[in-house]
């Protein structure tokens, strides 16, 4: 799939984070320490990739991982924000896209990460097919390809921001802020996923391990509360970091089902959530590039997770009305 809108397909979702931004605008915020600029219309172009893969391990063979990887592609993009409300628009032109024979994988990414002045909500629809085998060649020595393999994960992950007087996630990861000083804030919330994988055969490859069970078929569902810390270092007024380390202790079920028969289970997980930006910023100009990243344990083994991510590198300018 070579085509994608990003950050959101839904319009619902969208204009609620349109409205939501512009209500909490209103609240006062330390402007020594980061600016705001709802109603500057912000225009960029950015080159971005976005991901899912997932890793299985058995509780028989601890030794073994499987780790299976989208063949998601590159894209150029352009987009812009105006009042809390963003579209981007971005295409994998077949240049940045090189056949590497790690097979074809049709997705539909509906990543949406909003940022309010008090909350981060990041919302998941992951919809993939089509994985191959990073850490395994196929019985020739080539790229193990596994057309067949399906996932689908749907969530919500929410952060309240404590520090929001003197902290913006906006500043780095959205283009509508200007952070002038260094600051951080801790941060509390929640998180609910669920989600499925099929294939047609067993996830572990026979001629790789013949003798670990026949599973082809898994579910699950988790919830629980989530806490961390974000920090921004600005260096010379205009250069930043940020990054922001976010760990969930939840509680869910899975069953995995296949020849063996089924195997379900409730269990307590460890989920994470990462981000890191760089860049330069300044009241009109935002250059820079971040990464965003959520692991989702699916079963009882801490090595079962689904990774989502994405990566992003940014040219951004804040045009006066």
């Amino acid at each position: 799939m070579r085509f994608c809108i990003t950050p959101v397909l839904i319009v619902i979702i969208v204009l609620f984070s349109g409205r939501e931004c512009l209500a909490q605008d209103t609240l006062e915020n330390d402007t020594s320490y980061y600016q705001m600029y709802p109603y500057k219309f912000v225009g960029r172009v950015y080159f971005s990739r976005k991901f899912t893969g997932f890793n299985i391990r058995y509780t028989v063979r601890p030794d073994i991982l499987f780790k299976y990887r989208p063949n998601t592609t590159r894209n150029l993009g352009i987009g812009g924000t105006y009042k809390g409300i963003t579209l981007n628009l971005a295409y994998g032109f077949p240049f940045i896209n090189p056949d590497k024979g790690q097979g074809d994988t049709k997705y539909l990414d509906l990543q949406s990460h909003i940022y309010t002045k008090k909350f981060n909500i990041d919302l998941y629809g992951q919809f993939y097919k089509g994985y191959y085998l990073e850490n395994y060649t196929d019985a020739d020595g080539g790229v193990y390809v596994r057309p067949d393999i399906r996932v689908t994960e749907l969530g919500i992950a929410l952060q309240y921001v404590f520090n929001h007087r003197e902290f913006s996630f906006r500043a780095a990861f959205q283009n509508t802020d200007f952070q002038k000083r260094s600051a951080g804030s801790w941060l509390a919330g929640m998180s609910i996923f669920y989600g499925f994988t099929r294939a047609d055969s067993s996830f572990a490859p026979a001629q790789v391990t013949p003798d670990l069970p026949s599973y082809d078929r898994l579910n699950f569902f988790k919830a629980g509360p989530t806490g961390g810390y974000a920090h921004t270092f600005v260096i010379s007024k205009h250069y930043y970091i940020t990054t922001s380390v976010v760990i969930g202790l939840t509680f869910g079920e899975y069953q995995l089902e296949g020849r063996p028969g089924k195997d379900d289970r409730f269990y307590l997980g460890l989920d994470g959530g990462f981000r890191a930006g760089a860049g330069y910023n300044s009241r009109l100009l935002n250059i820079g590039a971040f990464l965003v990243l959520q692991r989702v344990q699916y079963a009882e083994n801490l090595s079962n997770t689904i990774m989502t991510g994405n990566f992003r590198v940014i040219a951004a300018y804040r045009f006066d009305r």
